[in-house]
């Protein structure tokens, strides 16, 4: 059994000019240690399908089961990571790391070395004291990363956390959530419309089309699992973007052909 499955799933909003359907009849499984990348245009339900996973939206339809048992609202084996960082500006980043783990059954002095550790591991030595205004929109998603994965949750939903970053620090952030992940066999379901960010962080992808949000193709990624940055240049990759981006541009046609590169 998969770690999570989501069966027919459905969603619709009340509106003022009567009910929309948001997504309608998604199925798909994630497995231990697994990254899958939902990946689409505006608008396709992709945050709805997270919000789902997470609790947060109550389904109109459908099931959703994590390690076999039903979703009917948030719990510590679900972490939520947003595009903003979240994090309460009265606490350092020590205390907001902290606070992520007060569900754990860590002691104070577990907690207090694991917060140590995972500052060294997102690369903020010395900032442990510091407080949210005082550092930079990369640092605190930084924080926020780390307080997600330190929670312990085996399963990590991030929707476009780096979307707001500057082009280099989103590029580091994607080369340590990668490592990460893959030191820490995490089960991540991440939302991006950035073809090249899905295809780099997902082990598979997941892409879906509009009106209502619904899966158009669900396949692994061809590249293989010793994905990184240097692979953007390479004729494989080109040829692989392609493909996909008309999937999204709704060329329904096209097919996943490229073979496995780097395995």
């Amino acid at each position: 059994m998969s770690l999570l499955e989501v069966t027919d799933l459905g969603v619709d909003f009340s509106t003022r000019h009567g009910i929309v359907r948001a997504v309608d009849d998604v199925t798909l499984t994630a497995d231990e240690s697994e990254t899958v990348v939902l990946l689409g245009p505006s608008g396709c339900g992709k945050t709805t399908v997270l919000r789902a996973i997470g609790g947060l939206e109550a389904p109109t339809r459908g099931r959703i089961t994590v390690a076999g048992k039903p979703v009917v609202a948030p719990g510590p084996d679900r972490v939520v990571m947003f595009q903003e960082h979240s994090l309460f500006p009265w606490l350092t980043v020590a205390g907001n790391i902290d606070f992520g783990m007060r569900s754990s059954g860590l002691d104070r002095a577990q907690r207090r070395e694991r917060v140590d550790e995972w500052i060294e591991r997102v690369q903020l030595g010395g900032s442990a004291k510091l407080y949210p205004a005082e550092l930079s929109g990369g640092m605190r998603q930084r924080v926020s990363l780390a307080r997600s994965l330190a929670s312990g949750a085996p399963m990590i939903l991030m929707d476009e956390p780096f979307a707001a970053l500057d082009a280099q620090t989103r590029t580091d952030m994607q080369e340590q959530l990668l490592a990460i992940v893959r030191a820490e066999r995490r089960c991540v379901i991440f939302v991006t419309h950035d073809v090249d960010e899905g295809i780099l962080l997902g082990d598979r992808l997941v892409v879906m089309g509009t009106r209502p949000g619904h899966i158009i193709e669900d396949f692994q990624n061809p590249l293989g699992t010793q994905r990184g940055s240097d692979m953007f240049a390479s004729p494989a990759y080109g040829t692989f973007k392609q493909q996909v981006t008309e999937l999204i541009r709704g060329r329904h046609h096209t097919t996943i052909e490229i073979g496995s590169t780097n395995d």
